[in-house]
């Protein structure tokens, strides 16, 4: 809710709505007209052209005072966004104008016997103009002043198109180069006040216009320009007295009456401003329309019909001449809806504005205004549609500008926040010195988060540099509501940022201490790992020392004698009797030997256990030695063979054959 209040206050108080200054932009409501031939009828009505004169703009501040304007009027590349169309110019002999000097509205194409090349491009310039082709209307006026660099009418209406291609810089080149041309030319002298209110510099505005009115004083327009600029001055009681001189001069002037609403709103006398808004309204109703539009207090007069039939006349002052009808409507709703947004009536300014845009609908301040109102009303598509038709009819509009990144703000696009910054930052390059666009970034980087800022910290810290830069070029301007309101959000953008830095600092010392946990972790288990190798290391080499102090005990053992045939040594390791020798011959037969108690044979030796490689043997258990074989008996004398030569396998073997 309270940055509701206080975008309330900061884009629709400050940059949206100049309650204090003048209302629409410089118009061309009709058809632009020509230099009116010489054989027209004198008693033909005159339609009054769009002058720019007539709807005061509500003068964007985006420009320091121009410097000397150029000679001549650059030839730019057009923009995409025109305005209206105005009319063609004055007599140029510097002479006070006669009636029949006066433009009409007729259509350029009733221009009859061009008697020049110049002519010739100034009647398709203005014909292009009426077309809304500007591109082309640019280039056919800007070649006519070059055939006749001398034809003010040129001049002012190559302005007018560069005024509504948004060439600020270059149509006050053209517009005072047509003044040069022709001091008492009052469209020209008005379209070039407009453009530096337009450029936010009234004071300029109203030196333009005191020039011209000490050339042709009676002259009801420049009566009323001069009025428009005072307001924009902030001159509200001056600007009562001229509306009033003016009025004595043409009492049914609607757009006199205008001004005058406007000053008497700047006086803070609302009554008396909606008074002369509903007489101005007055003049332009029939009977149908005032009961379909008018307020119930609205006066039931033709007054408007009066006005062109009569036509402009010396009798209300030269130069007053009967107001386009569509136009005076736009401009009178537009202020009957500021009237409603002082009020806070968000739904009935609305509808106002919307009148307004339906009689014109290139009126660029009523459609910023009718996007106020629905940025109010939390409709930001509305909102974004409204001021983006601003931009359209007026490009440098900066106003539109800041509103539509409030207005995006309040839609419900994804990426609302970064479009919002985008208009802004549009806003802030046209004009760096707008205190309400840092405050409306500040709001937006404090609200937001945005694609160029990583994290809600920096962004709390652009929206704190933001509010600051904002209090600096506010200085003692910011005070009372206004300065409550920034402070309470400047202190929410401090606490949000000390939240954050306490986040990030105790996020910083979690993870310092878990990435310190994690290294003594690490460190303990490296540790373990080196502890646990050593210790295996010295139990590998104890035990390949015991290993090797058991081996050396060992006595080393002896490879066994290998029988005289060749033939395997028995598997229990002892020596045995050599066989006797071969002597082909069988022994002689012995009488049977006595029978002696026979001697068991030794009994194979146990064994010997392995050893293991990785155990050594028990000290305290003694080695066994495999038992040594019984000696061989002694041989015995063979006993004599048998008398029939046969004889039996002795029962013992043979003695072993001698040495």
């Amino acid at each position: 809710m309270k940055t509701l209040l206080l975008r309330k206050w900061s884009v629709v108080a400050v940059a949206g709505v100049w309650l204090g200054g003048c209302g629409g932009a410089p118009v061309a409501d009709t058809k632009p007209a020509a230099d009116k031939p010489a054989d027209a009828p004198a008693d033909k009505p005159k339609e009054e052209a769009p002058k720019p004169a007539e709807a005061p703009p509500e003068a964007p501040k985006e420009a320091a005072p121009a410097d000397k304007p150029a000679e001549k009027p650059a030839e730019a590349a057009p923009a995409a966004d025109p305005a209206k169309p105005a009319d063609a110019a004055t007599p140029t002999d510097g002479k006070e104008p006669k009636k029949d000097d006066v433009l009409a509205d007729d259509k350029p194409a009733d221009i009859k016997y061009p008697t020049s090349p110049a002519e010739v491009l100034l009647a398709e310039g203005v014909a292009m103009l009426a077309e809304n082709n500007l591109s082309d209307a640019q280039q056919r006026l800007i070649n006519a002043t070059k055939q006749d660099p001398k034809s003010a009418t040129a001049w002012y209406n190559l302005a007018l198109c560069q005024y509504r291609l948004g060439q600020d810089d270059d149509a006050i080149a053209s517009a005072k180069q047509a003044v040069t041309l022709n001091a008492t030319f009052s469209k020209a002298s008005i379209l070039l006040s407009v453009l530096h209110l337009r450029k936010g510099e009234p004071q300029l505005a109203l030196t333009v216009i005191n020039d011209a009115l000490a050339k042709r004083s009676d002259d009801v327009m420049l009566i009323g320009a001069k009025a428009r600029a005072q307001v924009a001055t902030g001159d509200h009681e001056n600007a009562v007295k001229t509306c009033i001189d003016g009025l004595r001069r043409d009492p049914s002037n609607p757009e006199i009456m205008r001004y005058l609403s406007e000053a008497y709103l700047g006086l803070g006398r609302d009554g008396l401003a909606k008074l002369a808004l509903t007489r101005a309204y007055g003049i332009y109703m029939d009977d149908a329309e005032k009961a379909k539009d008018a307020p119930a207090d609205a006066p039931n007069k033709k007054q408007y019909e009066v006005r062109i039939a009569q036509g402009g006349g010396s009798w209300r002052g030269i130069g007053s001449e009967a107001l386009v009808r569509d136009a005076g409507l736009a401009h009178i709703f537009y202020l009957y809806g500021r009237f409603s947004m002082r009020d806070e009536d968000w739904e009935t300014a609305r509808d106002h504005f919307k009148k307004a845009v339906g009689y014109r609908v290139d009126y660029a301040e009523a459609w910023n205004n009718l996007g106020i109102c629905w940025i109010v009303a939390r409709k930001g598509e509305e909102a974004v549609e409204a001021i983006n038709k601003a931009l359209e009819n007026q490009p440098k509009f900066l106003e539109a500008r800041i509103n539509l990144g409030s207005a995006w703000r309040v839609t419900k696009d994804p990426d609302r926040a970064n479009k919002a910054k985008v208009a802004y930052e549009a806003a802030l390059a046209q004009d760096s010195k707008r205190p309400e666009i840092l405050f409306n970034l500040a709001i937006l980087y404090l609200e937001n988060k945005t694609t160029d800022m990583a994290t809600d910290e920096a962004r709390f810290v652009k929206a704190i540099e933001y509010f600051n830069a904002y209090k600096e070029m506010r200085g003692a301007a910011l005070e009372g509501k206004e300065l409550e309101s920034f402070k309470k959000y400047l202190s929410d953008a401090e606490i949000f940022l000390k939240q954050e830095q306490t986040k990030r600092v105790n996020a910083e010392k979690a993870s310092k201490e878990a990435e310190e946990d994690k290294k003594k972790k690490e460190a303990d288990k490296a540790a373990k790992e080196a502890e646990d190798a050593k210790k295996k290391a010295e139990e590998d080499e104890a035990a390949r020392k015991k290993a090797e102090e058991e081996a050396a005990k060992k006595p080393p053992e002896t490879a066994p004698t290998p029988p005289p045939d060749g033939g395997t040594p028995p598997s229990d390791g002892g020596t045995p009797p050599a066989p006797p020798p071969d002597s082909g011959t069988p022994p002689p037969s012995s009488p049977a030997p006595e029978k002696k108690e026979e001697t068991p044979p030794p009994a194979p030796p146990p064994e010997a256990p392995k050893p293991e490689p990785s155990k050594p043997p028990e000290s305290d258990k003694k080695e066994e030695k495999p038992p040594e074989p019984p000696p061989a008996p002694a041989p015995e004398p063979a006993p004599p063979p048998p008398p029939d030569g046969g004889g039996s396998k002795p029962d013992e073997p043979p003695p072993p054959p001698p040495p």
